[in-house]
């Protein structure tokens, strides 16, 4: 049984609206390779992104002008610790119906084992009141069963402020319960008897692969 999982080391602080595609702000530039369509590549420093962004901004040094790429025209986007490609993605487990999205979305292997696949992404969240507005960049984390084409969103595993009644735990569990239900029964009793927050969702990967390898 192998399992692999990659350390995330990316800490963003942005402030940016919720409602659309936009680009993230005040978190810099890191080190990147980033792959053509075509095959070609170029090293350089790339920012990171969202899942659904139109496009990279890319420089070929520190001192270089900054290059806005199409994501259409790219294939793949490596930084030091996270490769992102392109994925088919089912945007909510806790629905009944499996529906594959019509869009791609970019997202980044951090967990393989034979049984099972753990993903992450970023995307743009926000808190709502009457006295503010707060927005910030929060991590999506995904699942996919290696014979599947497509990666399931499974939870928000970042959260602005207090969650009395646990409603992104309660997502995690309620979403590998229901999509996973059909791979291995045997695991959606062991979710049920031990109380899995966000924080340990590799956790629940681990539980899958040893249950279901």
């Amino acid at each position: 049984m192998k399992c692999i999982k990659i350390s995330v080391l990316f800490v963003i602080s942005v402030c940016s609206s919720c409602s659309r595609v936009i680009r993230p702000k005040n978190h810099g530039f890191y080190n990147a390779t980033i792959t053509y369509e075509d095959g070609t590549t170029n090293q350089g420093l790339a920012e990171l992104f969202y899942w659904n962004t139109p496009f990279v901004y890319f420089k070929e040094n520190t001192n270089a002008s900054e290059l806005k790429i199409a994501t259409s025209h790219l294939k793949e986007v490596a930084f030091d610790t996270l490769v992102f490609h392109k994925h088919n993605f089912v945007q909510n487990a806790t629905k009944k119906e499996i529906k594959i999205h019509e869009d791609v979305i970019w997202a980044a292997q951090n967990y393989a084992s034979d049984s099972i696949e753990g993903y992450i992404s970023f995307f743009d969240d926000g808190v709502y009141t009457r006295r503010r507005s707060v927005t910030y960049s929060a991590r999506l984390a995904f699942i996919k069963i290696p014979d599947n084409d497509y990666i399931v969103s499974i939870c928000q595993l970042d959260k602005f402020g207090s969650d009395p009644f646990g409603v992104y735990h309660k997502h995690l569990r309620k979403g590998m319960q229901r999509y996973l239900k059909d791979y291995c029964p045997e695991f959606i009793e062991s979710v049920d008897e031990d109380d899995y927050k966000t924080e340990r969702f590799y956790e629940l990967l681990d539980e899958y692969t040893g249950k279901c390898n």
